[in-house]
């Protein structure tokens, strides 16, 4: 009975240290010939599961959703998942020049909800509002004035609660994007910063911090992480150089990825950490920018070297992913400019320790690397591409989970563990003990 009592609650951890503690908590439910019996059938097993060989994790297609919209909703632009945790919305942004708009859709019933209205004028006025909202509840919802310092507390039912303008506080300019939206831990809101030099250009890269951090208690501002790295020489020109994509770990970690290195940078107790990443396709820092006006040069920049986009990360599988646009030709053969959104491009996956543990390409075009989101269904990846558009009538995404190579994954699984550089989802108790046991 206490190893009854025991099993159910490993479903929960997978992590070392918590099992140990977990162990301890629970000895005295265990008796000890129950304890001793456990170990001798491990030790039993152990040949047996060592021989199993272990593979790299991609990502499993499982569905495909297609919700129809109504005429109001541009279903080319910026789509974002809002969780209010027993429901997920996808939210769509419109402006009209009166009103801001997001249209909720139910994403577990395919079907429109509501739409959220934000006067741009008059006293409940928030002006132009970038499309990516922070949701803390239907009373607390976090929204950014394009092109200033200014966010805006407001509800779900259009009602400004309170204006917070940190214009005097820093100098430059918030930017809010997907792939680097504001975070609003403790009292402490978090942004993403573009200084008042030239982002394009060394000074830029030397002297700025991008994250931006303001109490507002204090109501003092402060930008102590991370910096910029030192890129090779001529590489602060390129049009994507002062890009950074940021999410946050399960522990309150700040993430980072920069678009020419394949490290993970990591924030975390006033420390940063850098991880390299092993069996990456590594950036090429061959092409060098000589001419900072001529936009076809850009393009073959790019196209050599390859780019890291968004980094995200995934509270229901435990998982960050990082998108990398491939390198390759930057012109058709008809000689037209490859646009971005074109390239052949991979998902990286990566475990809570920043390893990669597998990778999966996408051909251009067929899905769009800018359309993600993380759902408890799975990773959403958007069909629609913004150059290549399939309609207008409907969201339409593909459905993944991540999981072994021949092995389509389980939504629920007892745990994993990586050893040789691969992860093995493990899907018994026993197994999972064992290898647990032989894991250095």
């Amino acid at each position: 009975k206490g190893w009854l009592k025991l099993h159910p609650f490993l479903l929960l951890y997978s992590d070392k240290s918590d099992f140990i503690s977990l162990l301890i908590l629970t000895m005295k439910n265990i008796r000890w010939y129950h304890f001793i019996a456990v170990l001798l059938v491990l030790t039993c097993c152990k040949k047996r599961n060592e021989q199993t060989p272990l593979q790299p994790w991609l990502l499993h297609l499982i569905d495909s959703i297609q919700v129809n919209v109504s005429d109001q909703t541009n279903v080319q632009g910026y789509v974002q998942l809002i969780s209010t945790g027993s429901v997920e919305y996808l939210s769509s942004y419109q402006h009209d020049g009166t009103y801001n708009y997001f249209h909720w859709y139910n994403l577990t019933k395919r079907s429109f909800v509501h739409t959220l209205k934000y006067n741009v004028d008059g006293p409940q006025g928030v002006g132009k509002v970038s499309p990516v909202m922070t949701y803390l509840s239907a009373d607390s919802i976090l929204l950014y004035r394009i092109n200033s310092n200014i966010f805006y507390w407001v509800d779900t039912t259009g009602v400004v609660k309170s204006k917070l303008d940190i214009s005097g506080a820093e100098s430059g300019t918030i930017h809010v994007s997907p792939g680097y939206p504001p975070v609003f831990i403790s009292n402490v809101l978090y942004f993403f910063r573009i200084g008042v030099q030239n982002p394009h250009s060394m000074e830029f890269l030397q002297t700025s911090k991008p994250e931006g951090v303001y109490s507002t208690v204090s109501q003092q501002y402060s930008n102590s992480y991370p910096d910029y790295p030192r890129y090779p020489s001529g590489y602060e020109l390129s049009i994507e150089s002062w890009k950074v994509s940021r999410c946050v770990g399960p522990k309150n970690e700040f993430v980072y990825s920069f678009p020419f290195l394949d490290e993970i940078f990591v924030y975390k107790n006033s420390t940063l950490s850098t991880y390299t990443v092993e069996n990456a396709d590594h950036i090429n820092h061959s092409f060098i920018i000589t001419d900072p006006g001529n936009y076809e040069q850009h393009m073959q920049f790019l196209a050599s070297t390859g780019l890291y986009t968004y980094l995200m990360y995934d509270p229901y599988r435990k998982l960050y992913y990082r998108i990398y646009l491939m390198p390759g030709y930057y012109k058709d053969n008809n000689g037209q400019i490859i646009k971005m959104a074109d390239y052949p491009w991979k998902l990286q996956i990566f475990d809570t320790r920043y390893r990669l543990v597998g990778e999966q390409v996408f051909e251009a075009k067929k899905h769009n690397p800018y359309g993600i989101l993380i759902s408890k269904q799975g990773i959403l990846i958007s069909r629609l591409n913004p150059y290549n558009p399939a309609s207008e009538e409907y969201f339409s995404f593909s459905v993944y989970l991540p999981g072994e190579l021949n092995q389509k994954p389980s939504s629920l699984f007892v745990g994993q563990i990586l050893r040789n550089n691969h992860l093995w989802k493990v899907d018994d108790l026993f197994t999972y003990l064992l290898l647990w046991r032989t894991t250095s």
